[in-house]
């Protein structure tokens, strides 16, 4: 019987517990707050002064900015209203990632910005109320807006790890990230193992299928990708993963677009996913963390090895 992505979904409801939790993993965080940007002094270094003026330029030419099919996927711009606030949050999070900006730095005044920039002020605080759920800055009235400490910024949030990759992160940072997925996923593909209901492995299955059918285009494979881990994660039952699940399965699906981009022989993970997929369907706890644990040292090879 060929399975639907809308049958296995219809299927899936039937599940209350499953269904609870998978909501629970992915509802959007929302925007928090009001941003109250007391600083108004002009900007210091020559690297912003080049960022806004290409802004300026695309906001007084009417230019969009050219982006691949990946960046539809990002909540940079995703909502119409928010693409030009999303740019400018995207190009201050490159800046504060690439050590541009550090931590305790002040950014800009709401005005001064405004000015150089020629957009409202509003859009300036719609760029800041981003960077504030991401972890990445404060703002008061007093102090202005500034750069939080890194122990403060969201690294599983899948605009910053995808930021943070395109930028060029350090050793430290890589290690890091594979000291975590080592950590963390291969035990929650363990859990899915023992505790898939045939709804959640439906589910895993309509993944993969997406997966291959989704290879030639760049944005739905990525897509399918986050999909197939996220319903791994889901499938754990375990809510602590679960409340990862989305950051985990960006962090993994980073990885693997980070190591075909650094890799002179790109590794085709298309067997490892079946072969997480397979241990999974047999119930084959130890088969489902080792094809999990292979998929992450895959992804970091060469990636370890040209940092």
């Amino acid at each position: 019987m060929f399975l639907t992505r809308a049958s296995v979904e219809r299927s899936a409801r039937s599940s209350a517990d499953h269904a609870a939790l998978a909501n629970a993993a992915v509802v959007e965080q929302e925007l928090i707050g009001h941003a109250c940007i007391g600083d108004e002094r002009e900007p210091a270094d020559i690297i912003s002064k080049r960022i806004f003026a290409r802004e300026a330029d695309k906001v007084r030419n009417g230019v969009q900015p050219v982006t691949s099919g990946d960046d539809s996927r990002s909540s940079w711009h995703a909502h119409k209203r928010q693409r030009l606030p999303g740019r400018i949050a995207r190009d201050l999070a490159a800046a504060i990632l690439s050590g541009t900006y550090k931590p305790g730095d002040r950014l800009f005044g709401e005005i001064a910005f405004s000015d150089r920039l020629n957009v409202s002020r509003t859009t300036y605080r719609q760029a800041i109320q981003i960077l504030t759920t991401k972890g990445m800055v404060s703002s008061n009235p007093r102090r202005g807006t500034i750069v939080n400490a890194r122990s403060m910024w969201q690294f599983l949030d899948p605009d910053v790890l995808n930021l943070l990759l395109e930028t060029g992160p350090d050793k430290h940072v890589l290690d890091e990230l594979r000291e975590l997925l080592h950590m963390l996923a291969p035990k929650a593909a363990a859990l899915a193992a023992e505790r898939r209901t045939d709804e959640m492995l439906a589910r895993i299955q309509v993944d993969i299928e997406d997966m291959k059918l989704a290879a030639p285009t760049v944005d739905r494979a990525r897509r399918a990708c986050q999909d197939f881990h996220l319903a791994v994660f889901l499938a754990s039952g375990n809510s602590y993963v679960i409340s990862l699940a989305r950051g985990l399965a960006a962090a993994l699906d980073a990885t693997i677009v980070f190591q075909r981009q650094q890799s002179t022989e790109p590794h085709d993970f298309a067997e490892d996913h079946f072969s997480i997929l397979a241990a999974i369907a047999a119930q084959d706890a130890n088969g489902a963390e080792q094809a999990c644990r292979t998929l992450i040292e895959r992804a970091f090879l060469d990636v370890s090895m040209s940092n």
